[in-house]
């Protein structure tokens, strides 16, 4: 009863759930790096996006039907249409995709300080997909911390930045991507009432085909198979933390985009990056 007194202040529900943000993303931070640490695996990152959006699919089921017996979303139908599950599956399988990909010409380091700038194209897509007006000291805000995140990975003392011409191309292109997912994703929540659990489901189970069907077309699919097989069972356990682990967190950051909106959601998942290097100095 108290939890649920506590959960309706807007302070404490916004606090425990970003705790709970940067908790799961830390873990996940460190085996999304593992993985491409086994033999054969690193250039398949679109495989292993492949394998985490089919988890999420069948995890986004199960908690969407689990939450409509409860009540938590309302009713059993869709709320927002199908063209706003499909782009958001599309983006988000090309985010992802991306970013696992820029890891195979980019050290994880290198990529945490390209991420550290996440704030800058987010507010960007804040004033163009959705109108908003920030005020000027939001928007040294954001500058600020960009810049500051910046300073503090790169001097951290096990950096060793790699500067991949390609995986800079991916990086940014995952960066640029990820900003039109967030504010796409808030302007849907709010226009439709649609709660977090249906948003997964859909969102990537569109994302699980288009991906499908990507890695099928490219001849990937097969041998990134073989690679797999090749690495289990530690492959199997890496790819089912790193499933669990993403769908929590993705899970508490669409709460944070819901009732905060997508610049403070980002800003909680970049000040994830903040604790990564402090760790990375006290280990």
């Amino acid at each position: 009863m108290l939890v649920r007194v506590l959960w309706r202040h807007p302070a404490v529900r916004f606090c425990s759930t970003s705790a709970a943000v940067l908790a799961v993303y830390l873990v996940y931070g460190y085996l999304q790096e593992y993985i491409f640490t086994l033999p054969g695996l690193r250039t398949f990152g679109e495989f292993i996006t492949l394998a985490q959006f089919a988890a999420f699919s069948v995890l986004g089921y199960v908690h969407y039907k689990v939450s409509v017996s409860r009540s938590l979303c309302g009713r059993v139908r869709r709320r927002a249409p199908w063209r706003n599950y499909l782009l958001l599956g599309v983006l988000s399988a090309s985010t992802m995709g991306l970013s696992n990909s820029a890891l195979t010409y980019l050290n994880y380091p290198t990529q945490l300080l390209f991420k550290s700038c996440k704030l800058i194209p987010v507010m960007v897509g804040g004033i163009v997909i959705q109108g908003k007006r920030y005020h000027p000291l939001e928007y040294f805000s954001v500058l600020l911390m960009s810049v500051g995140l910046v300073w503090f990975t790169s001097i951290d003392k096990g950096l060793n930045a790699n500067f991949n011409m390609t995986g800079v191309l991916f990086i940014s292109l995952a960066l640029g991507v990820d900003a039109i997912i967030g504010n796409y994703q808030e302007k849907t929540m709010r226009e439709y009432s649609v709660c977090q659990t249906e948003m997964m489901l859909f969102s990537y189970s569109f994302g699980t085909v288009v991906l499908l069907l990507s890695t099928l077309l490219d001849g990937s699919l097969f041998p990134a198979w073989e690679a797999f097989l090749a690495n289990c069972p530690t492959a199997l356990y890496i790819i089912t933390g790193l499933s669990l682990t993403g769908y929590w967190g993705i899970s508490l950051v669409l709460v944070l985009v819901k009732t905060n909106g997508a610049l403070v959601s980002v800003t909680v998942t970049t000040l994830r990056k903040v604790v990564s290097t402090v760790i990375s100095f006290l280990t």
